[in-house]
């Protein structure tokens, strides 16, 4: 909710100020530039809240295979879930499977923050669950083994 607040109160400020200029007789220095700056800044908000809107009410076919997903065999792969706390956005999502997806015998991992979960393929005896929970832990997050 933070970024609303910031970009609307820039948006008061910038406004404010035009308008105080206006009435001295005056312009800003950067009369094109801060419009055009403000603008950049609320689509990129506007775009990043979509996707953690998304992400949060579980839409997408990869929310939907994580939360269908079970631990067992996968073709020739491993597969297991792992449930993580903390995870609340798209953003967090991509830091833990960048995270996952540097260790060795990691083919594939999907989290999805809407399940607080993170499906992981891998090559077994490549790879152990220990390390796949220590890299999760590495992006500030915490994860733990799968319940048998």
């Amino acid at each position: 909710m933070w970024p609303w607040r910031r970009i609307s109160g820039a948006w008061f400020v910038f406004l404010r100020e035009k308008a105080r200029l206006r009435a001295a007789g005056s312009e800003s220095r950067h009369a094109r530039l801060t419009p055009a700056f403000l603008a950049v800044a609320t689509a990129a908000v506007v775009a990043f809240d979509g996707l953690n809107v998304a992400s949060a009410l579980g839409m997408g076919s990869k929310a939907r295979e994580v939360a269908q997903a079970s631990s067992g065999s996968y073709g020739e792969l491993e597969q297991v879930v792992l449930p993580v706390e903390g995870m609340t956005c798209v953003t967090c999502e991509w830091g833990i499977e960048k995270a996952l997806g540097k260790l060795e015998g990691v083919v594939e991992a999907k989290a999805s923050s809407s399940q607080h979960k993170v499906l992981v393929r891998y090559e077994a005896g490549r790879v152990s669950l220990g390390q796949m929970v220590e890299a999760i832990a590495t992006t500030g997050y915490r994860a733990s083994l799968p319940q048998s």
